[in-house]
């Protein structure tokens, strides 16, 4: 089996939290294979997720993403980011696609190959698969002997999700 090696650069944390340009640009130097940002994080709370708010202005994203999108096009190597907008809600990753769109534009890239991968669960099923029993805690979560506190749990999630 091949031993394959991959060099990664990433910007920052998150889209929005900023990054000198110097050293995205010293970072290039050599093989670079893809520049790659988790575009959000969990850090922030429930709120984002809930509300569909955003934790970062688009004025703090785009130019992140611009200056990325503009490295990865000139040394002909992709640029990746992970769990868009930050609370990954469609509403979060339809706001980052808006801004991917308007960069591409700004830029000329008429060509891009994007590859957009949602994750929103719809609550109809979560409340389904939890009502057959199907669910159960990840780390300190109640027990499934604790149906009171599980369903009280649920309803401020659904809270939460609607």
């Amino acid at each position: 089996m091949p031993n394959l090696i991959y060099r990664v650069v990433s910007t920052c944390g998150a889209l929005g939290y900023g990054y000198p340009r110097e050293s995205l640009q010293a970072a290039l130097r050599g093989r670079v294979d893809a520049i790659i940002c988790d575009g959000g994080s969990m850090d922030a709370g429930p709120y984002y997720l809930g509300t569909g708010g955003h934790y970062f202005e688009r004025e703090a994203i785009k130019p992140d993403y611009l200056h990325m999108v503009q490295a990865g096009k000139k040394i002909g190597c992709p640029v990746i980011l992970g769990s868009s907008g930050m609370a990954g809600g469609n509403r979060n990753l339809d706001r980052m696609i808006e801004i991917a769109r308007e960069v591409f534009e700004e830029l000329a890239i008429h060509d891009a190959k994007v590859a957009v991968i949602r994750s929103e669960l719809d609550p109809e099923i979560v409340i389904r698969q939890y009502r057959k029993g199907a669910l159960r805690p990840t780390g300190l979560g109640p027990s499934s002997a604790n149906r009171r506190c599980a369903r009280a749990c649920l309803s401020a999630r659904w809270a939460f999700i609607r």
